[in-house]
């Protein structure tokens, strides 16, 4: 609801709309198994810590492998962004890492790096907006596995304002999500 109320009291929903194909140079990902995450090496991550681990934006790894490993992945560039392709529910299917780490970072398996010319921030909270979640679901099949494929992510409308918009858009999303976080880590210690 905030990501939607954000997006449209700075106009974002006046802007004209892209499809993702069109702002995103879209690479798969793979070849990284849960179990070759080690706490040295180079830096990776792994689609499920997507979902569990990290919040929307990342400055550090928390997973490393063998460099013999690590450097076989495709790697996402501080600014790109990992879209996670697979979940078990469709909220999840789609999940969005900015990574704005000093290095690049090895993605693994069922994910895509976007790299783009957009703001990061507001281009990986648009993956947690209303408008994401309503045009991606014709797209996300499968029964116990959701997913959605890349040539049917690149579909999506995306708003595309000005620079200067979508830096006060994702400064903003950051700071709301932070501050939800914030209350959510700080409520169960407090009751």
């Amino acid at each position: 609801y905030f990501v939607d109320r954000i997006f449209d009291l700075h106009g974002s929903h006046n802007a004209p709309s892209k499809p993702l194909q069109s702002v995103c140079r879209v690479t798969r990902a793979s070849g990284l198994e849960k179990s070759q995450l080690q706490g040295e090496g180079l830096p990776v991550v792994q689609y499920g810590e997507i979902h569990v681990h990290y919040d929307t934006v990342a400055t550090k790894s928390r997973s490393f492998a063998d460099p013999f490993i690590a450097n076989k992945l495709q790697k996402a560039n501080p600014g790109d962004v990992v879209l996670v392709t697979t979940s078990e529910d469709v909220k999840d299917v789609g999940n969005p890492l900015v990574w704005m780490g000093s290095t690049s970072i090895g993605v693994g398996g069922e994910s895509l790096i976007l790299q783009h010319d957009l703001d990061p921030v507001y281009l990986g909270m648009f993956f947690k907006s209303n408008s994401f979640y309503s045009q991606k679901l014709p797209y996300v099949n499968g029964s116990k596995v959701k997913r959605i494929s890349t040539s049917n992510l690149q579909k999506i409308l995306i708003p595309v304002p000005e620079l200067r918009v979508q830096k006060i858009l994702g400064e903003n999303l950051l700071v709301l999500e932070n501050l939800v976080k914030s209350a959510n880590d700080g409520l169960p210690a407090e009751i």
